[in-house]
């Protein structure tokens, strides 16, 4: 009996962080590691689990990319390198307005695929409102394109969000696998996204003038942000040589750590404030997810869930597919993309060993988990905390037309649109990874 109480004590902890979640004035990283103390004091005493059995959930290597990319990524951006690069491609293109909105849009795909995404809107947005402050255009068609731009950018690396790591590292996920699987997908929605907004917005705009943009020009000179040019430079190749070595999976978490522990020390910055500018927020977050779907697993959760679904499934791949999309797109959206990839992560898992254990089946699978929480869980703003960081930034700015209803609006648009096109991709390539056993079956 204790142990059924126990199992609903969890299931009603989790189902609080919806709650959690909703309220912006509510810090939801302390509840979340109280929810964790409490229901691993709970399960440990049902089920007799030591205190190590619990942290045997929390996947060191992955947290430890994550904070030393976090860090590396900081001193970057003190540095001023992506800004000087954003700015250079508004003297590249001259302030055209519809050339600059798509290197604009494609570059913050691109960053995002390396950078957490509210570093690239603490980059891009700034730059956005002053030039069209400069230039008398409306900064709403710009902010939703590059907007856009970075929820697609999340597709293109295992590493472009925190919950991407999360993802890759769970089902031992590189570069490889989603240049595979993924390239392609984020040119189709980069490009269907981008000509929409182009021909919605973009091309109504009317062009600057020549004096408003030499003043941009003149005020926005991207040399003014070098200070140091022989530690810019090396900074960059810092990052290639990041880059090259996770492409290659060469044991990326060590990679990370040595590079920016070496840059630390050759660029002879302290490291005591570059560890503070750390999100040191989210190695407590995730800790206190892992050490719930800890509990989950320890007391019989993950596979009685496993069980059930199991039995809804029952071995049909399509059902599968359905229901790993349809409930992972919701449960981002309205609760946490976070838990959402984590849990996941586990009862997908289990299913491998059980039901589905071709490889081919497997990695169809893998897609639908990374397609529900990347691509279907941004059906409401809050869902990705970078797009409530911009509307805070819009609001600073005295922008009238990005207000959070306006968002809600547009992304409630978006995601049919991102949904829709993701699907029909992904069903195609479903029957192409299919079509050999189908035509031996045929035969």
């Amino acid at each position: 009996m204790i142990e059924e109480i126990n199992q609903i004590f969890i299931l009603i902890l989790i189902l609080s962080l919806i709650f959690v979640y909703s309220k912006e004035e509510i810090d939801a990283t302390l509840f979340i590691l109280l929810f964790a103390i409490i229901g691993a004091i709970f399960t440990g005493l049902v089920f007799n689990a030591e205190p190590i059995d619990f942290f045997d959930y929390i996947p060191l290597q992955t947290l430890t990319f994550l904070i030393f990319m976090d860090m590396f990524i900081k001193i970057l951006i003190k540095d001023k390198i992506f800004e000087f690069f954003t700015i250079k491609l508004i003297h590249l293109t001259h302030a055209n307005i519809r050339l600059l909105f798509y290197l604009l849009c494609i570059a913050s795909a691109l960053v995002s695929g390396i950078m957490e995404d509210v570093s690239v809107a603490l980059i891009i947005n700034p730059i956005i409102f002053r030039t069209a402050r400069i230039l008398k255009f409306k900064a709403k068609p710009f902010i939703m394109g590059t907007t856009a731009s970075i929820l697609i950018g999340n597709l293109l690396t295992p590493f472009a969000t925190p919950v991407s790591i999360i993802i890759s590292s769970g089902f031992n996920l590189n570069m490889g696998w989603y240049f595979k699987y993924f390239a392609l997908l984020f040119v189709i929605l980069l490009t269907t996204s981008l000509i929409l907004f182009d021909r919605l917005y973009i091309k109504k705009l009317p062009p600057p003038s020549e004096k408003d943009v030499q003043i941009l020009m003149t005020i926005m000179d991207p040399e003014l942000l070098i200070v140091k040019k022989g530690r810019f430079y090396r900074l960059i190749l810092y990052l290639v040589i990041m880059l090259i070595c996770i492409a290659f999976n060469i044991l990326p978490f060590l990679v990370v750590t040595l590079i920016t522990v070496f840059t630390l020390i050759v660029e002879k910055l302290k490291f005591n404030n570059v560890l503070r500018k750390a999100n040191w927020n989210l190695l407590f977050l995730y800790s206190g997810l892992f050490i719930l779907i800890g509990c989950m697993t320890i007391n019989g959760t993950i596979d009685m869930i496993q069980s059930v679904l199991s039995t809804l499934i029952g071995g049909n791949l399509i059902i599968a597919i359905v229901i790993i999309v349809i409930f992972g797109s919701l449960l981002s959206s309205f609760v946490s993309k976070s838990l959402t990839a984590i849990t996941f992560i586990a009862i997908v898992s289990n299913l491998f060993l059980v039901t589905f254990t071709d490889p081919v089946d497997q990695v169809i699978l893998i897609m639908a988990v990374n397609i529900a929480v990347l691509v279907g869980g941004n059906f409401v703003p809050q869902a990705s905390s970078f797009i409530l960081f911009t509307i805070e930034m819009a609001k600073s700015e005295k922008v009238p037309d990005l207000t959070y209803n306006i968002f809600k609006k547009q992304m409630r648009k978006y995601s049919l649109l991102s949904v829709s096109i993701t699907l029909i991709y992904y069903f195609c390539l479903v029957l192409i990874l299919k079509l050999p056993v189908l035509l031996s079956t045929g035969s």
